[in-house]
């Protein structure tokens, strides 16, 4: 499928084989070969929408693809004391580019850029329980947890879990209880996946119908996406995890979008319910008795 988004349409496009461990060059060669590139051999976004182009860069042909960002870091309208922003970047399929920034002096600075999955559908600025996308907006992140032990400058209230624990789908949190219905995170099933995990903060009033569960974690070899998460290599999640922890909750956001739409999220943080910005406005009101999970 070819869909891009705008105003809250889901975007799958064309699937590229992009390894991972990208420089934080400003623009990013990756060497290999294209499946499906279009003739033209270059993919922008944002003219045909909005009659503007879009910044950065994003090319494919059959040398690889050219990649430069298209967001701007400092049009993010966030509170005075956020520290850490991982902005994700959907370029191909569900492929992306993910950004971790760092406050210093009141000005953002890159620590990692490193290529990573989304949902096997892509973005979605809808997403509804099963539909196997990852959300559109811009999210506080919380609850560090992991099967892995907690290593140096990871946050202090870091988790190790076990077979005890669940993500319970009911209420899109952490619970150690393993009664309740949702993802048994601290089980075998979910390695590597989660051995280090940090939830992106989508649905924190727990919504029906709008899935939970929704993290950043490790991937998987040979991943080629995931059931909504976003998953990149293990040392940058190890990195990210320990930047989380020099600040603690409450101060790390994550911001996703596909490439050139970013224009559309910059100033939604906190907005619609803490469900992606052109969501529809959720129904029943919190999770009750009926939950659902991603």
């Amino acid at each position: 499928m070819r869909r891009r988004m705008l105003s809250g349409v889901c975007a799958v496009v064309l699937a590229v084989s992009m390894p991972l461990g990208v420089g934080t060059a400003a623009a990013s060669v990756i060497a290999g070969p294209v499946a499906d590139a279009p003739t033209s051999g270059v993919t922008t976004a944002g003219t045909a929408e909005t009659g503007v182009p879009a910044a950065g860069k994003l090319e494919k042909g059959p040398q690889g693809v050219i990649y430069e960002p298209s967001f701007d870091v400092e049009k993010f309208l966030l509170p005075e004391d956020a520290s850490v922003l991982v902005v994700v970047e959907g370029t191909f399929g569900t492929e992306c580019f993910v950004h971790a920034f760092e406050k210093n002096e009141g000005n953002w600075e890159k620590r990692f850029q490193v290529n990573g999955w989304l949902g096997y559908n892509g973005l979605c600025g809808d997403r509804v329980v099963g539909d196997r996308t990852t959300p559109i907006g811009v999210f506080q992140m919380n609850t560090p947890f992991g099967q892995e032990k907690p290593l140096e400058g990871f946050p202090k209230n870091y988790i190790q879990v076990d077979g005890n624990y669940v993500w319970d789908e009911e209420t899109n949190r952490l619970v150690r209880d393993h009664t309740r219905s949702g993802e048994r995170v601290g089980t075998a099933g979910y390695l590597p996946q989660y051995q280090y995990v940090l939830d992106m903060g989508y649905n924190k009033y727990g919504y029906k119908e709008r899935g939970s569960a929704l993290f950043i974690h490790c991937k998987e070899v040979n991943e080629d996406g995931t059931m909504g998460c976003v998953a990149i290599d293990k040392d940058r999640m190890i990195e990210l995890m320990r930047l989380y922890g020099k600040y603690g909750d409450g101060r790390c956001y994550i911001a996703l979008a596909p490439f050139g739409t970013f224009g559309e999220i910059y100033e939604t943080y906190g907005t619609n319910y803490g469900l992606s910005p052109q969501a529809k406005s959720p129904v029943g009101g919190p999770i009750g008795t009926a939950g659902q999970t991603q």
